[in-house]
């Protein structure tokens, strides 16, 4: 496998997926109007038509800020999805080529609600670099973030599968209310892990499993495969997004690009700070002050390291990925499903 399929986007690596990287790239490129692949936009002229047939933006600050997240960008995990489990059809490898305007909107999607997200959180760091907020300011990170959203779902239409286009929109529905149910039970510790997970799959996994079953979709697959890949999707997401919170309690902020225990800061209670106030009263006191003091952070990091909770929670991850690989059993031996395995296994061995 050559190195431009075998590697990640700015995030980093993740080994094991056959898949040209560089033409998603280019699309995404050019979906956000930052690339010479699909305008003239840099040199101030609207350009001609970029992935999906969209004009490029004819605000400045816009393709700026477009151009940003582009170099800023992540590991590109809901268009690697998509466009490998549409390899999983009756196309092969060439489903990727049917789905690639759905993982460029995957993509969008996605950075949309990390934009929003900073906003909400009054983040100064993603990724190692300043959020959008932080660079430009409020204002411009709430009206990047719906442009965002607008572009996704403009590809997403163009797509002329409306079955898709309502089931992705169910999704980010889903997702403003598990984030609003976030908000509502900051620092309290009554919250279980039942809700926990629930929140999870829909704030997370819901997205993700939408991009495993709109991907076989596109290419094909029969109804059979795409459901599992659903499945797929929803246990991987589950389980990647219980490795971001246990990440965030053990990890640098050099190795995470983000302040460590920023969650827990905001009142998140994530499954490592469930597990560790069960029989913690001390943390659970600190919570119930909502953590006033100056150093009741980084106390409630220490209690929450102390314990078995971080263990707990990685145990809770890997039962995740289990559930996830058990679902690729309906794909044929092979690619992508060797593929679609070992990106389970990234999700919670990785280290940002």
């Amino acid at each position: 496998m050559a190195d431009q399929q075998r590697g990640g986007a700015a995030g980093g690596p993740i080994p094991g997926w056959a898949l040209d990287l560089g033409a998603l790239e280019r699309e995404v490129a050019a979906a956000l109007d930052s690339s010479p692949y699909a305008s003239t936009a840099a040199q101030g002229g609207r350009g001609e038509p970029g992935a999906g047939g969209l004009a490029p933006s004819a605000n400045g600050l816009m393709r700026e800020v477009s151009a940003y997240l582009l170099r800023t960008g992540g590991k590109r995990l809901r268009p690697a999805l998509v466009l490998l489990c549409a390899q999983a059809g009756p196309m092969g490898p060439a489903g990727a080529h049917a789905a690639m305007p759905l993982a460029v909107a995957a993509e969008i999607l996605h950075t949309a609600t990390l934009v929003h997200d900073d906003v909400v959180d009054q983040a100064a760091l993603r990724r190692g670099q300043p959020t959008v907020a932080a660079q430009w300011g409020t204002r411009v990170a709430v009206l990047a973030g719906d442009y965002l959203f607008a572009r996704a779902l403009t590809l997403v239409a163009l797509l002329g599968r409306p079955e898709i286009s309502a089931r992705l929109g169910e999704v980010v529905q889903g997702m403003c209310e598990a984030e609003l149910e976030q908000v509502e039970r900051a620092y309290d510790v009554t919250y279980t892990e039942a809700e926990y997970l629930d929140l999870v799959r829909r704030k997370s996994a819901t997205l993700i499993a939408e991009c495993c079953r709109s991907g076989a979709d596109l290419a094909g697959a029969s109804p059979a495969t795409s459901a599992a890949l659903h499945r797929f999707g929803e246990s991987l997401g589950i389980a990647f997004q219980v490795a971001d919170d246990i990440l965030d309690v053990v990890a640098a902020t050099e190795q995470v690009g983000k302040p460590t225990g920023r969650d827990i800061g905001l009142g998140l209670l994530t499954l490592p700070v469930i597990a560790a106030v069960r029989g913690d009263r001390q943390l659970a006191a600190l919570l119930e002050r909502r953590l006033e003091r100056p150093d009741d952070r980084q106390r409630a990091l220490e209690l929450i390291r102390a314990g078995g909770a971080i263990g707990y929670a990685q145990q809770t991850a890997w039962l995740y990925v289990r559930r996830a690989v058990d679902q690729l059993t309906q794909l044929a031996p092979g690619e992508p499903r060797n593929s679609l395995a070992a990106l389970a296994a990234f999700a919670i061995q990785r280290s940002h």
